[in-house]
């Protein structure tokens, strides 16, 4: 396994957290919930937990180079979709079902971050449920929001939730 020291090292603050995610990481289940305000470091945290999956996927020296690029946020299985306006339109979501039907590029593991995820339409939030439900073996979904009383509890109910606080100034 690739020494993992410093893949948190943008997560500021999050000493919890980061305990909490690299004992999920070993194990990893299909979906999370990531939720914090704006300034906790959602992204980074979403960003070092992938670099701990995708890495642990191949122990040889790939290993390091799949790590550096999750970090980077340029890992081709390592996908960030935003919404495309102010809401997760069926568009949207359209995309996350699309890409989750897609194999890994480089690994076993494919890790789709649905950013900003509270936005989502109660319609796109159906559509979005069959995949959440059986998602294929390679897939994790990390969703990412500052306002979880806005994500429906069918998509809660199916996360593993970490909590991040604001970084203080």
């Amino acid at each position: 396994m690739t020494k993992d020291t410093h893949i948190f090292d943008q997560v500021i603050d999050q000493k919890e957290a980061i305990t909490q995610l690299r004992k999920s990481a070993q194990k990893p289940v299909h979906a999370y919930l990531f939720v914090g305000p704006k300034g906790s470091c959602r992204w980074e945290a979403a960003k070092a937990f992938s670099a701990l999956i995708l890495g642990d996927q191949d122990l040889s020296e790939n290993s390091d180079r799949s790590q550096k690029l999750a970090l980077q946020g340029d890992h081709p299985d390592l996908i960030k979709i935003d919404p495309s306006g102010n809401q997760y339109r069926d568009e949207d979501v359209q995309r996350l079902i699309n890409e989750a039907s897609r194999s890994p590029i480089e690994g076993s593991k494919k890790i789709i971050v649905a950013n900003r995820f509270h936005t989502a339409n109660p319609t796109a939030v159906g559509r979005l449920l069959k995949t959440l439900e059986e998602p294929p073996p390679h897939l994790k979904f990390i969703f990412a929001t500052t306002e979880v009383k806005k994500i429906p509890v069918t998509i809660i109910s199916r996360c593993q939730r970490f909590d991040l606080h604001r970084v203080p100034l």
